[in-house]
């Protein structure tokens, strides 16, 4: 791709320690410490990235952005940062990675006085990185650092959210294969199977959630699942009963708290038993018209999960789409739809229906249900699932 998945790195979420010079190009010594947060994304197919930046100064915290874009005739990057505090394009940087080091070059003017500007970018590794820049006021022969950024990675859960279609009569079959020889196989090698179940509204759909503790967790996982043991041996059994296996969300959690909590491993039922009860999970699959940051994750947690909460409708978990590039593109996945998905519990089926058509009612008195109606780009799709023996969600 002659650099352009050089920035692939970034994709996530992460903390920042910055230091800065007190002031720049005066022969200042004197470093301010001070905390933040970066979280990255891939846009234009994976030829840029976009990222948001909180910065805690010690007067105050602002927001800031980047856009980076790929020229793939001159092979080069180019960097804008906007500063949330006067939003405007600052001047370009251009440049590219050579040995793990990214160097970057562009044109400003500070206080009146033209200066050359250098980012560089260093000390690449999975969990970490580094960030600097430096000013030179005579044209490069010198320069000054007066900034350094130290990334630490946060780890995020991610999930997979797979609607498998099963020719017609084989549904029971395959949940025989997959609960009775390939869950375990699964969690030995870093993956968590959170639940498995029956689409009561599709007798062809069998639907299953797993999670990882993170996408890189998640390529490692994937790629010792489906090249070990465990997967040959079974692989002949499962493939036969699938008609389509495509249609698959990987999602992360729409704030931290939001992540799904489910039940310790040694609470599912081993294979051949039953548990005491099924209930039911219900997915509400929310297809919005821009992305949910822009407003509906707050809306869904401040004035939805209350109202759901009290038509009894508890959430159990909150999922936006994960924009970081498929690390695993043997299994495809739908990654860039503007999805916001939530897993609510029921009794049973009956007990769900009375609470939904409460909760419409009283929607349908108050602005909520405009305002929701207002996020909406199509039709939701609601998924009623009803937990295998095995299903540690239930």
């Amino acid at each position: 791709m002659n650099g352009a998945r050089d920035f692939d790195f970034i994709h996530g979420h992460w903390r920042v320690a910055h230091q800065r010079l007190a002031q720049r190009l005066k022969g200042s010594t004197e470093w301010v410490r001070f905390g933040g947060t970066m979280r990255a994304k891939s846009i234009l197919g994976g030829q840029g990235n976009f990222d948001e930046n909180v910065i805690e100064l010690p007067q105050g915290r602002y927001e800031a952005c980047t856009v980076r874009m790929f020229d793939s005739q001159q092979s080069r990057w180019s960097i804008h940062w906007i500063d949330g505090r006067d939003p405007k394009l600052d001047p370009p940087m251009y440049g590219s990675f050579e040995r793990g080091v990214g160097t970057f070059f562009g044109d400003d003017v500070i206080e009146g006085r033209p200066i050359r500007v250098r980012f560089l970018w260093s000390q690449l590794k999975e969990r970490s990185a580094r960030w600097e820049q430096a000013f030179s006021a005579d044209g490069g022969a010198t320069w000054e650092t007066n900034w350094i950024m130290e990334f630490q990675r946060v780890s995020e859960p991610v999930i997979e959210l797979r609607q498998y279609k099963i020719f017609a009569g084989q549904r029971e079959r395959m949940i025989e294969v997959f609960d009775g020889k390939l869950i375990e196989g699964q969690e030995q090698v870093g993956m968590r199977l959170l639940g498995q179940f029956r689409d009561l509204d599709d007798p062809n759909r069998f639907t299953w959630i797993r999670e990882f503790p993170s996408m890189q967790a998640r390529g490692r996982a994937l790629t010792e699942f489906y090249s070990g043991p465990v997967w040959k041996a079974h692989r002949g059994e499962a493939n036969p009963l699938l008609e389509d296996n495509d249609n698959v969300l990987l999602l992360r959690p729409a704030v931290p708290e939001l992540a799904l909590r489910s039940p310790p491993a040694n609470a599912r039922a081993k294979p051949g038993s039953q548990p005491a009860s099924a209930g039911l999970i219900v997915a509400t699959i929310y297809y919005l018209w821009k992305d949910p940051a822009e407003g509906f994750t707050e809306f869904f947690q401040a004035r939805l999960v209350p109202e759901l909460a009290t038509a009894g409708l508890p959430v159990l978990g909150a999922y936006v789409a994960e924009t970081t590039p498929n690390n695993f593109p043997r299994l495809p996945v739908r990654q860039h739809e503007k999805v916001f998905v939530w897993f609510t519990q029921a009794s049973d089926a009956s007990v769900y229906e009375k609470a939904r058509v409460g909760l419409n009612a009283r929607l349908s008195k108050g602005p909520l249900s405009a305002e929701l109606a207002g996020y909406q780009e199509r039709q939701a799709q609601v998924l009623r699932l009803s937990p295998t023996s095995r299903s540690l969600l239930r």
